[in-house]
């Protein structure tokens, strides 16, 4: 879900409880139906505003990597490129015939390594690291990768993925995951409450008129486009 969205749909969530807050005495006949799903609503808020400290920077909006994970990824990605480098002449060198699944699970350009994301990364370098573990230690060191290699190329993995930084990373994502569930939740309680407030739309009752355009308002989701904070009504739809 795109954070323009998510946090539209999080000011629909917002003014809709404080609609079902300062009309409480207008909706008397359903109140027994309404106050369940009003309560659920506004707890959900609240775990919506402990979870946005994790999300309002998230790894798809920016790189926010430290020197020293740079550094790091950057001594990791020569040891990878070098087994990489081995496993394809081994794999070329296979008789009778060159092992060509091997040869497909490696990267066909070194450049793929470094368009990797932060969060993506330490993932493909592990694959790799595990790639072709049935070849002999032998049979790489003979193609310039030997154990040594390998033994530092797995303690870069490692502190790149037990550092701070990337730790942070992990809990951006689960938060945003976790607030992206939060409003579908509010999605679906939003719902439900609608089929009360639709029995206000009653043409001959100008008071319950009233109340069904405040809801309707309340529960539109509008996106803010433009520099001047200009806005334009979404579907809740991702």
């Amino acid at each position: 879900m795109k954070n323009k969205l998510l946090t539209a749909r999080l000011r629909r969530d917002a003014a809709t409880a404080a609609l079902l807050t300062t009309a409480a005495d207008r909706y008397t006949d359903f109140e027994s139906d309404i106050a369940p799903l009003r309560d659920q609503l506004a707890a959900n808020l609240a775990a919506a505003d402990e979870l946005k400290d994790h999300t309002d920077e998230t790894p798809a909006d920016h790189d926010d990597a430290t020197p020293r994970q740079q550094g790091l990824r950057s001594q990791l990605t020569e040891l990878l490129q070098r087994r990489v480098k081995a496993l394809r002449a081994h794999a070329k060198g296979v008789k009778p015939e060159p092992d060509v699944e091997l040869l497909g699970s490696l990267p066909t350009h070194f450049s793929a390594l470094s368009r990797r994301t932060d969060t993506e990364f330490p993932r493909e370098a592990r694959r790799l690291l595990r790639l072709g573990h049935d070849v002999s230690a032998d049979g790489l060191t003979r193609r310039r990768y030997s154990p040594e290699h390998q033994a530092k190329a797995e303690q870069f993995l490692h502190e790149l993925s037990t550092t701070d930084g990337a730790s942070d990373e992990e809990i951006a994502v689960t938060g945003r995951q976790a607030l992206e569930r939060l409003v579908k939740a509010n999605d679906r309680l939003i719902a439900e409450l609608h089929e009360f407030f639709a029995i206000y739309n009653d043409q001959d009752d100008v008071e319950a008129l009233m109340l069904f355009d405040e809801w309707r308002t309340a529960t539109t989701v509008k996106l803010r486009i433009g520099k001047k904070g200009a806005s334009s009504d979404a579907d809740a739809a991702e």
